[in-house]
């Protein structure tokens, strides 16, 4: 049965979701470099709760965005990874194998803030050419197969009135 609430991200029939998942301390400072340190936008958020690690979602209005997901090796076992078409994210408050589950960033779930739209550095980046070894892709992807529970994948408007964690399920407007 499904434990999870998965947010599958790109083109919808409004706007382009992308989410940027800043995994560890050296994906943060990447941030600040490819932003030429322009604030970050106050955006939907949240953390596995490991030091380091956030996601952030963002949108592109309008349909027909040609954007691809790029994944940034930013140090040992760090990535700043922007999420695109057919990538998913976890959205708390799905479980995780080490800290327990997901949560919302304080002050960023979709009760409290709306979804930004994305820096222009994030465009810039998401149609730049891709560095992603798809050796590293599939290893994640099969270490993934290995600890992460079953998701429920729901379009990003609708969520089903009979799934398990409908009170607990937010959607993006």
């Amino acid at each position: 049965t499904p434990q999870g609430i998965g947010l599958l991200c790109g083109q919808t029939s409004k706007e382009y979701l992308a989410a940027i998942d800043a995994y560890g301390a050296s994906a943060h400072a990447k941030i600040q470099e490819l932003s030429n340190g322009q604030e970050f936008p106050q955006t939907i958020a949240f953390t596995s709760g490991r030091p380091g690690r956030a996601q952030y979602l963002f949108c592109f209005p309008g349909t027909g965005h040609k954007l691809k997901s790029r994944k940034i090796f930013t140090a040992d076992g760090e990535t700043l990874e922007l999420r695109g078409t057919g990538l998913q994210s976890l959205l708390p408050p799905s479980p995780h194998p080490i800290t327990g589950c997901y949560q919302w960033l304080p002050g960023c779930s979709p009760e409290e803030i709306e979804t930004a739209i994305a820096p222009d550095w994030v465009r810039v980046q998401m149609t730049a050419t891709a560095f992603t070894s798809k050796l590293v892709s599939r290893q994640r992807r099969n270490s993934l197969k290995k600890i992460a529970p079953p998701v429920t994948l729901v379009p990003v408007r609708k969520i089903p009135a009979q799934h398990p964690q409908k009170k607990l399920c937010y959607c993006w407007r």
